[in-house]
């Protein structure tokens, strides 16, 4: 990069910020792998207002091989800056739908 600016230049090189750089490359493509894999989990907390249930809110969190189960935070901000997002995105969504789907139908056979 110094030689691409012409004479008279510096530059620095920072092991620190080479081994974040390499870290963020790793983990992006270890995401791409993952949501291609279907590691991705989605987890649900209740939703309480008055001491009743009236809602869950749908958590979606990221089995990776090594470095276990993911929060949103450690993966999320990678997603949005490759797109992977939208396919997550229709992951979960469609992954929601049948999860609630499967719990209506059970509700309706239990139903007297």
């Amino acid at each position: 990069m110094a030689k691409d600016s012409g004479k008279n230049t510096y530059r620095f090189y920072d092991a620190n910020l080479q081994a974040k750089a390499n870290k963020k490359i790793q983990l992006i493509n270890d995401l791409r792998l993952d949501v291609e894999c279907n590691q991705l989990r989605l987890f649900y907390q209740a939703q309480v207002r008055n001491n009743q249930i009236i809602g869950a809110e749908a958590l979606v969190r990221l089995e990776h091989p090594n470095l276990g189960l993911l929060l949103t935070v450690q993966f999320v901000p990678l997603a949005e800056a490759t797109e992977l997002i939208y396919s997550m995105s229709r992951w979960i969504l469609h992954s929601a739908c049948n999860h609630a789907s499967r719990i209506v139908a059970r509700a309706f056979k239990a139903a007297p």
